[in-house]
């Protein structure tokens, strides 16, 4: 199998797309109290970072609704809505890396109801094809604390390559789970 890679930069077209139970809308302005509830919570945190105060956290929900609506920009946020009651779940976001291989970075921050519903298993699948085909990267990865094994269930099940990463002095050590297209293709 013969697969191309992109030579170009991949498109700044933000796609809305849907799963079997959720919205994923871009977020905007009326989002930034959720987004910012998102970051300040240990439980929403606890695996992927340390908790933000609440000024950080407005400061990062911010910057996830600027460059989301920024129409130069290939980093984009997304709220993701619950069909059943219309009520925002999460967060599903994807920053661009400077990296030569076209890479993305992969987060989401899930509201402690909704966890353990498969609806994160859910929502990266169908971001699969959105950042593959309709975002044109050719590499897609997510870093994590090395301990948050749900992530490494998910990250198994869609058959993302899993890495510990080396320690870094005074931080959590992390692991890294990486997608390429090519091999996303392949295992279609």
């Amino acid at each position: 199998m013969n697969i191309k890679l992109n030579k170009k930069k991949p498109s700044t077209e933000k796609p809305i797309f849907s799963t079997a139970r959720l919205n994923c809308q871009l977020v905007t302005s009326a989002d930034v109290d959720f987004v910012a509830s998102l970051y300040q919570s240990p439980e929403v945190m606890s695996h992927i970072a340390d908790a933000m105060s609440e000024k950080q956290s407005m400061a990062a929900a911010q910057r996830c609704i600027d460059v989301t609506q920024n129409p130069s920009s290939q980093d984009c946020f997304w709220l993701l809505v619950a069909n059943e009651n219309n009520q925002p779940i999460g967060t599903l976001g994807l920053l661009a890396s400077d990296d030569p291989h076209n890479s993305v970075e992969m987060g989401i921050l899930l509201d402690p109801t909704a966890a353990k519903s498969g609806l994160a298993t859910e929502v990266i699948s169908a971001l699969l094809p959105v950042t593959f085909e309709k975002m044109g990267f050719d590499c897609m990865y997510s870093k994590y604390r090395f301990d948050h094994h749900a992530i490494d269930i998910i990250a198994k099940k869609l058959n993302f390559i899993r890495v510990l990463l080396p320690e870094e002095e005074g931080k959590t050590r992390q692991k890294r789970c990486d997608l390429t297209k090519s091999r996303w293709l392949a295992n279609g």
